[in-house]
């Protein structure tokens, strides 16, 4: 979760010097999706866990980096309404909201890739166990007639 938490302050940084500077959000597609992919995934940690049981991040860290990315979005929101265009915020969230669908979209597809190559080895397995047998009760019938 560490590691999650580096790179969205690290995106956070690049985003709001980006704002700051009135350049367009655009310019830090990156870093955007960097912050959104990160938050997503101590989202979906955080809400995974149970407990410490098993030696993992205490529910209070978790609730400290929640609160963090939280501090951090609604400093975005001021930023980018402060010193962004004219909706500029609301062009992020559906930014955000886009690359998670093409997040989701790609995660689909490859367990979608993942599931057909399973079946077409399974296939092809299937038809050299079955030519095999095939040939061996071939074989054994030759022999069979030649030895008659």
């Amino acid at each position: 979760m560490l590691a999650e938490l580096a790179a969205c302050n690290a995106a956070y940084a690049i985003i709001s010097q980006v704002v700051k500077n009135g350049a367009e959000l655009s310019s830090c597609a990156k870093s955007v999706s960097d912050f959104t992919l990160n938050k997503d995934i101590i989202q979906k940690k955080a809400s995974s866990k149970g407990g410490n049981a098993d030696g993992s991040n205490s529910d209070l860290e978790e609730f400290l980096a929640l609160d963090e990315l939280k501090r951090k979005e609604a400093q975005l929101r001021s930023d980018m309404q402060l010193y962004g265009r004219a909706g500029m915020y609301t062009d992020y969230i559906a930014f955000c909201a886009e690359a998670r669908r093409k997040r989701t979209e790609a995660a689909k597809e490859a367990r979608r890739k993942q599931l057909q190559l399973q079946q077409t080895l399974h296939e092809a397995i299937m038809w050299i166990v079955s030519l095999s047998v095939a040939f061996a009760l071939l074989m054994g019938f030759i022999y069979i007639l030649w030895r008659a």
